[in-house]
Formats: C-alpha cells, sequence, structure tokens
C-alpha cells in the first residue's frame, strides 16, 4: 500500500511565533501629552541654567583678569617703581557733567591708565569724559548709576578697564588708584555693579579685589539691597555669585544658598 500522506503540520496547522500577540504603540494624543510635559520642565529649568552657567563664565572671566592685572602692575614696577612713586592726586575741576557729578583733572589717572595699556593687548583707549562705556550702570539694588566718565582700556577680549580716582599718598596698605572691570557677560543693554563690573584696589606693591574677607555679606556692600560695589573678593575667593540669590551668605560660614 503506498504510504498515507501525513500533511505538513509545520505549513497547514502550526502557528507561526508572536502571531496573535498585540503590538504595543504611543498614540498620538500620548505623544502629544508627552512633549507638552517635557517642554514645560525645559521652560522652568532652562533659565535657571543658562543663569548658572553665565555665573560660571563671570567668575572664570574675572579670575583671569585678576592675574592679568597682577601681571601687568609687576612689568609697570619694574620698569618704574613702585605705585607710591607715580601718582598725583586728581582734583575737581569745578565743572559738572550731565549727571551733575563732578568733572575731574584725570591727568595723574590718564598716566597710570597709560602704564598698564604698555602691559596689556589693547583695542581701544579713551580718554577721560568721554563715557566709553556707553551703556547705563545700575546698582546691584536696582538703582540707577548713570554713566561713567573714567579713562578706559579695551582688551582684546572685549572686557573693559576704566581707572578711577587717584591719591597722591598711598601705600603697601593704603590705595593709590582704583580698577573698575566691566566683563563682556551677556547681552544687556546695560551693566550691574555685581553682575559684570567688579573693582580692584590698586594698592603701591599689589592688586586686590575690591571687598571684606570677614563677616557676613548682609553688613557689607555686596547683596541684593546694596550698591553691589564690594562684590569682587567674593567671587573670586568663593567662586560663586551666590549673593545675587539668597541673603544669609557669611565668609566665617555658609558661603553657597544650596
Amino acid at each position: 500500500m503506498p504510504e498515507a500522506h501525513h500533511p505538513d503540520t509545520k505549513k497547514q496547522g502550526g502557528t507561526s511565533k508572536g502571531r496573535g500577540k498585540r503590538k504595543i504603540a504611543f498614540t498620538l494624543a500620548e505623544v502629544l501629552i508627552t512633549l507638552g510635559i517635557i517642554g514645560i520642565v525645559a521652560a522652568m529649568t532652562l533659565p535657571t541654567l543658562i543663569q548658572n552657567n553665565k555665573e560660571k563664565e563671570t567668575v572664570s572671566k574675572l579670575k583671569k583678569v585678576y592675574s592679568v592685572l597682577q601681571q601687568a602692575q609687576l612689568g609697570i614696577i619694574q620698569e618704574y617703581g613702585t605705585f607710591n612713586n607715580l601718582i598725583d592726586s586728581n582734583t575737581d575741576t569745578g565743572e559738572r557733567d550731565e549727571n551733575n557729578f563732578a568733572v575731574l583733572d584725570y591727568t595723574s589717572t590718564n598716566y597710570i591708565k597709560n602704564l598698564f595699556e604698555k602691559q596689556l593687548k589693547v583695542i581701544k583707549n579713551c580718554e577721560s569724559g568721554k563715557n566709553c562705556l556707553k551703556k547705563p550702570i545700575y546698582k546691584l539694588n536696582g538703582t540707577k548709576i548713570g554713566s561713567y566718565n573714567d579713562p578706559l582700556l579695551v582688551l582684546s577680549d572685549g572686557t573693559t578697564l576704566f581707572f578711577g580716582w587717584s591719591y597722591s599718598s598711598c601705600s603697601k596698605t593704603t590705595i593709590c588708584t582704583e580698577i573698575g572691570v566691566a566683563l563682556p557677560v551677556g547681552t544687556r543693554d546695560h551693566y550691574t555693579l555685581g553682575r559684570d563690573i567688579f573693582y580692584f584696589k590698586v594698592l603701591s606693591d599689589r592688586i586686590i579685589p575690591q571687598g571684606t574677607t570677614k563677616g557676613n555679606l548682609a553688613n557689607t556692600d555686596c547683596n541684593r539691597t546694596s550698591n553691589g560695589h564690594n562684590c569682587a573678593a567674593w567671587v573670586i575667593f568663593n567662586e560663586n555669585m551666590d549673593y545675587l540669590h539668597c541673603d544669609n551668605l557669611s565668609w566665617n560660614g555658609k558661603k553657597k544658598c544650596k
């Protein structure tokens, strides 16, 4: 007898793997809801991330400027001697500018500025009285100061140095002159002390960042309700700008908001 033909159960009676299983996928509505949630979270966190990055950039740039100024002063001292032998006091000319500030004779300050220019990579030199900063300046508490007419230098990286009042009597412990630094951070249409403008004291043999290094910041000119003139020391030595965000910082205690 011929052999009975057995059908190939693999082809006819078998089932392929996965047959009958339901494929899982997101619906359009679910995708849109998820994207919406991601967008909301991004909108809430992105400004903080940008702000933190900008503050880190400010800290880095200010520390670099501090080093550059120190090296420049050393070069000047090697060539001309300590600063107490170079500076004569500025005098009040009796005139007033558009902001009703006294117009000073910056002869000595311009001289000091020109000495620094020889040590630095400068792309612009501006004499006193010309408001070369061009942007208005505000205190940290939001009060508008006006414009500066100090002589200034613009460095190759966009940093601006402006040179303030010079004193006829100075030493290793008393100030000879003051250098302000306007950092090229951000695209704001104005400058703010303690955010992008910082100050350094020039003594006869060294430069130090403006600001106390002890006590609570609430009692200094570096907090959200103050002028903001004395923040350079905090930024350089503590490497943060948390005084912009909380009020209980101290040199001897809490140095960060969190």
